[in-house]
């Protein structure tokens, strides 16, 4: 499309820069929740019925001419770790899928 022309430049950043990279040096059943923190950091969110579930969000925003705030990234990482803090389940969503 031509929402391009509009961008100036990304102005701001919430949560993690290159969440997909990061998050594909995770592997389920060998990773643990030290070598996450370690990589990058506590979760922004926890599961409200399961602590052992983990969200990361990365978010950019930039304004368009008109000054709008206009969301361009939009990534969630979902992981699940067991009772022992391995990983479990690791789900990536953009914002085409979520």
């Amino acid at each position: 499309g031509n929402a391009k022309v509009l961008l100036v430049q990304i102005d701001e950043l919430h949560g993690i820069d290159n969440l997909k990279i990061q998050s594909e040096s995770f592997k389920v059943n060998t990773t643990n929740s030290n070598d996450v923190l370690n990589l990058i950091g506590p979760p922004q969110s926890i599961g409200l019925k399961n602590e052992n579930i983990w969200y990361y969000n990365e978010v950019h925003q930039t304004r368009s001419k008109f000054g709008e705030k206009i969301i361009t990234e939009s990534n969630t990482l979902r992981l699940e770790f067991d009772d022992l803090g391995i990983l479990r389940k690791l789900n990536f969503l953009d914002k085409n899928s979520q």
